[in-house]
């Protein structure tokens, strides 16, 4: 069994040796992504992204180049800190970082793709895994609620967890792939946090608490 572990917000500087350390005791497992193959390419997506030292590594988000332009040469577009001022500067509620971010750096694809797995009756403790407590005993009721917790701590399953850090990479390769100029905010300790978690899981397909609540984290409000 594994102790309680907390997503590594995206907003945050946290020094790579604690990264480290905190997987080591905190990342749970899965067998998801057991094709080594798959694995191998999303890692060299998030290597890929990683080789852009133009870009500051400041982000996760590609952009949609091939649809717009509007946003090519924005930059610190920012979404305030409170909800309202989210709401008035125009921003949306992105579920797969659980932030508040701009549209001008808006990924629509892999946001409708992580809510349709989020949403399936496949998910191992239930469908939407989110929760006002630990325990689980109190679903939040909607994607909608639950961006208007800002800055309140919310929980969800080691499965949930793991499918945030696989469709976050899933973001990048299109980020890469659309040359997109400007990305939302992010560090490089979260994507080796959530690579490690990924590889942790590959290793040890035999965890059975994949469905279990164990992973804790922070509405939050993002920018560009």
């Amino acid at each position: 069994m594994f102790s309680n572990q907390e997503y590594v917000q995206l907003r945050m500087e946290i020094p790579a040796e604690d990264c480290d350390q905190d997987d080591k005791c905190s990342v749970t497992r899965h067998r998801i992504l057991r094709d080594w193959w798959k694995i191998l390419i999303l890692v060299t997506a998030t290597s890929s992204l990683i080789s852009f030292g133009s870009f500051s590594l400041l982000g996760y988000h590609m952009g949609k180049a091939s649809r717009s332009n509007d946003w090519q040469h924005l930059s610190n577009i920012q979404c305030g800190t409170t909800l309202s001022e989210a709401q008035e500067l125009g921003c949306e509620f992105d579920l797969v970082t659980n932030n508040w971010m701009p549209k001008q750096c808006a990924d629509p694809d892999t946001t409708r793709e992580f809510r349709e797995w989020v949403a399936n009756n496949a998910r191992l403790h239930q469908s939407w895994p989110y929760y006002l407590d630990g325990k689980g005993e109190r679903q939040i009721a909607s994607e909608e609620d639950m961006s208007k917790m800002i800055g309140q701590r919310l929980y969800t399953t080691t499965e949930n967890h793991l499918g945030h850090c696989t469709f976050l990479m899933r973001r990048l390769h299109r980020f890469i792939n659309n040359g997109a100029s400007i990305i939302s905010q992010i560090n490089l300790n979260h994507t080796i946090h959530c690579s490690s978690a990924i590889l942790q899981a590959i290793g040890s397909p035999d965890c059975d608490d994949r469905g279990k609540i164990t992973s804790g984290f922070d509405v939050g409000i993002g920018g560009c």
